[in-house]
């Protein structure tokens, strides 16, 4: 019985997995499948059993007007594939592992992912319409066909083994083989080529070659010129063979806009462009600038071998090959369309400069002479700095930098890091630090107590919550706006000259002591109390608007010489009182105040005032202060409104006609209530238990 049940499960279990379909969307895709008799159904219907195809080895459906091989991807057997001679744009093989040969000409193919076929051998892909063709991952590739498309690159570095390539009309600029020692049969006649490596160590294995109808090709780099010139004669007549680039007369400059700028430097020496320049006239170059030019293409950079200063900047860039100038000691190419660069022979170079570009990736661990490095504005996940211990100099803000190591760093002097991600930034090992710059992180913490020689600091926009800045003494620059810090202690801070900490939840702010001050920004914080800046002779800006401050100093005996629009203390509800060198000039000049604030020429003018932000004070008593449930008003006054605020200036109790408020609902702190007898109004402070 049991035998039975086991019987019956199994065969349950097979009907269940040789009834499953694939699907089949192009008609004449399933048409084939069943001429082929693969698809056992006489009638489309848009399906395929997969138990028919999944042992499947060889497939040919050339020829049938098919537009589209969806279903393909369940030959997972599948190791040749015919599929030329029909309407095909697009071709994903990234499923058939196993497959060696490939037959998909004269079709339509924009794209071709063979990029998961390991196994494969021979690539037939002539006459499509591919402008890239990825074979990087094919390392057993032995025949390579690829005529008549768009190609404009074909990277053969991981085609050791590759022995038959044709590439013919492309629009391939250049072409190395030097990876290729297999090479028997090179075809790569009518392309735009300027530059030709066939240095593979066994050219004489090369029994068929084609470079013809290159017209801008002038040197052909071999093994052997001898042997070259008695055997390949399919060259253009100004394509000459050459082992090594000294040998080259010419150097190919594509760019138009580049050799104009050559020509306009007076190292080309012919004053009518023609797509090259003489070798003897650029191989002795040491400085060369070429910024703003306009320029797509830099080949023939190559050339300028003794270049030690090369500044390209603001083009049209979008690959630079800086490999064989290796006295390069400085190198600017920032504001271009960079996405990769490889600076791995550029030991020498001490300066780098690749901003605003669209790099992903910048490997500088070769350059280990490297003192200045600016690279922001690309787009960086990572960056290691490690191997640079010369630095002094790093820029990487605008990234997308998660984390950030320089502990090997000891020597930077400036570190710019703004507007990434960084979460932490341990700067502890960087004792030499005068600017430090990491504005628009996710930063919880700073601990800046090693870096004693700070000049600078800008730290804003981040979630600290804390900062203690009492061990460096040296700062001028302190930017810490839009934080979470509820206290900041810059007394010892004596050197301190800007001063911006707005957008925090301070409460008060001491910078009695900061007499260098010339700038300070406090906006937008919880002030209360005073704010005296007595003391600061120097300021020429003061930004205090948005707190709840009730008096403000700022009678330092300079404010006609400085101050004008760079002065605002509006939206301080109880600020009643401003001290000033000046009230007519002050009430004639500085206009950002609120209505309830008043200018005087001193303490005196001030105590007058009282604590009411208005000259008609009314004669009143709170009680008791502080309180837990209510709150009663004496006096000789008629109560005809009642309004009470919280320290962010928001309403938080309104009422009229009464002389007993319950505030048993607020929470505890402290308050601000209003009262008024439709004349005249007073300002009282009570805290809430």
């Amino acid at each position: 019985m049991m035998k039975k049940i086991i019987f019956t499960l199994l065969l349950g279990f097979t009907f269940i997995g040789f009834s499953q379909n694939t699907a089949i969307s192009d008609h004449n895709f399933e048409l084939a499948l069943i001429e082929l008799g693969i698809d056992t159904n006489p009638t489309p219907d848009g399906q395929v059993p997969t138990a028919n195809i999944i042992g499947e080895t060889v497939l040919n459906v050339s020829n049938k007007n098919i537009a589209d091989l969806t279903g393909i991807e369940g030959f997972i057997a599948l190791t040749d594939l015919r599929c030329f001679n029909n309407e095909l744009t697009s071709l994903n093989l990234s499923q058939n592992t196993a497959l060696t040969y490939l037959d998909c000409d004269s079709n339509k193919l924009t794209s071709l992912d063979v990029s998961a076929n390991s196994a494969l051998e021979t690539l037939i892909c002539f006459v499509n319409e591919l402008t890239s063709l990825e074979v990087t991952n094919n390392p057993a590739l032995t025949t390579l066909l690829c005529n008549s498309n768009q190609l404009i690159s074909l990277d053969l570095s991981q085609n050791a083994v590759l022995t038959d390539l044709r590439c013919p009309q492309n629009q391939l600029t250049s072409l190395d083989v030097s990876a290729n020692p297999a090479l028997t049969e090179l075809n790569c006649s009518a392309n735009q080529l300027t530059s030709l490596d066939v240095r593979n160590l066994n050219n004489t294995a090369i029994t068929s070659f084609n470079a013809k109808t290159n017209p801008d090709l002038n040197c052909i780099f071999v093994d052997n010129v001898i042997y070259s010139d008695a055997e390949w004669t399919d060259i253009d007549p100004a394509s000459n063979f050459v082992e090594d680039e000294a040998d080259c007369p010419y150097t190919v400059i594509p760019d138009q806009n580049f050799e104009q700028a050559l020509i306009d430097l007076g190292i080309d020496t012919n004053p009518t462009p023609d797509g090259q320049v003489l070798t003897a006239d650029i191989e002795g170059v040491t400085n060369l600038v070429v910024n703003n030019e306009n320029i797509s293409n830099l080949t023939g950079i190559k050339g300028f071998t003794a270049l030690t200063y090369l500044d390209c900047s603001v083009n049209q860039l979008t690959g630079l090959d800086v490999s064989l100038n290796t006295e390069l000691i400085e190198l600017v190419c920032y504001y271009n369309l960079l996405t990769s660069l490889n600076l791995g022979q550029n030991t020498a170079l001490t300066y780098f400069d690749c901003s605003e570009n669209l790099l992903t990736v910048l490997d500088v661990s070769a350059n280990t002479a490297l003192t200045q490095l600016y690279c922001w504005a690309n787009k960086f996940s990572g960056l290691d700095v490690s191997q640079n211990t010369a630095l002094t100099d790093l820029a990487c803000d605008y990234n997308e930098l998660t984390s950030l190591n320089v502990r090997e760093n000891t020597e930077l002097i400036e570190l710019e890091c703004d507007d990434n991600l960084l979460t932490g930034l341990d700067v502890s090992q960087n004792t030499a630090l005068t600017r430090l710059y990491c504005s628009g992180n996710l930063l919880t913490g700073l601990d800046i107590r090693e870096n004693t020689q700070l000049i600078e600091l800008n730290c804003g926009a981040n979630l600290l919550t804390g900062l203690d800045v009492r061990e460096n003494t040296q700062l001028d620059l302190l930017n810490c706006y839009k934080n979470l810090l509820t206290g900041l202690d810059v007394s010892l801070n004596t050197a301190l000259g800007r001063l911006y900490c707005d957008g925090n939840l301070l409460t008060s702010l001491d910078v009695r002591e900061n007499i260098a001050l010339r700038r300070l920004n406090c906006e937008a914080n919880q002030l209360i109390g005073s704010l005296d800046l007595s003391k600061n002779s120097l300021l020429t800006e003061m930004q205090c608007q948005s707190n709840k401050i009730e008096r403000l100093n700022i009678k330092n005996g300079n404010n006609t010489n400085h101050f004008g629009v760079f002065f605002n203390a509006s939206n301080n509800p109880v600020l009643y009182c401003i001290v000033v060198d000046d009230k007519d000039y002050s009430n004639a000049e500085w206009l950002n105040i609120d209505d309830v604030s008043t200018f005087v020429n001193n303490e005196t003018d001030c105590e007058t005032l009282s604590i009411v932000d208005n000259d008609f004070e009314l004669d009143v008593t709170i009680y008791p202060n502080p309180t837990d449930n209510y709150l009663f008003i004496e006096g000789n006054v008629n109560p005809v409104s009642i309004t009470i605020y919280n320290l962010l200036g928001a309403e938080v109790i309104a009422k009229s006609n009464t002389d007993k408020i319950d505030v048993s609902e607020l929470s505890k702190g402290v308050y601000i209530i209003n009262i008024s007898d439709g004349v005249s109004q007073t300002n009282r402070k009570f805290i809430k238990n």
